[in-house]
């Protein structure tokens, strides 16, 4: 029996996407359990290697993204409406939150 190449590609990405997670997962219980024991240089690492990590979920996921078809997304944007406001508006929400001193968010 032949292998499904989507099945073969999905695993390939939930496996890259779950190694990263569990990275970060990992990292931030160490931040946590020693924090007080860890010199500034060192947390610095632990969070540097966290960042490097979620960039890396980012990047496969923003991937995934740009190669799906549009349609793909309508169900979520259909069970999201009025829910997300587009990014302009919520960069403004906040530029504006800061002045007035209360938190705003881009979901309802």
């Amino acid at each position: 029996m032949e292998a499904d190449p989507d099945l073969a590609a999905y695993a390939v990405v939930a496996h890259g996407l779950l190694t990263s997670a569990s990275v970060i997962v990992g990292l931030a219980e160490s931040l946590e359990s020693q924090w007080a024991s860890l010199d500034d240089e060192r947390r610095r690492e632990l969070v540097t290697s966290m960042g490097d990590q979620a960039r890396t979920i980012h990047g496969v996921l923003q991937a995934l993204v740009t190669a799906a078809p549009p349609e793909v997304f309508q169900p979520l944007r259909d069970a999201m409406a009025g829910q997300i406001h587009p990014v302009e508006a919520a960069t403004e929400d906040r530029s504006a939150a800061a002045t007035e001193g209360s938190p705003k968010t881009s979901i309802d």
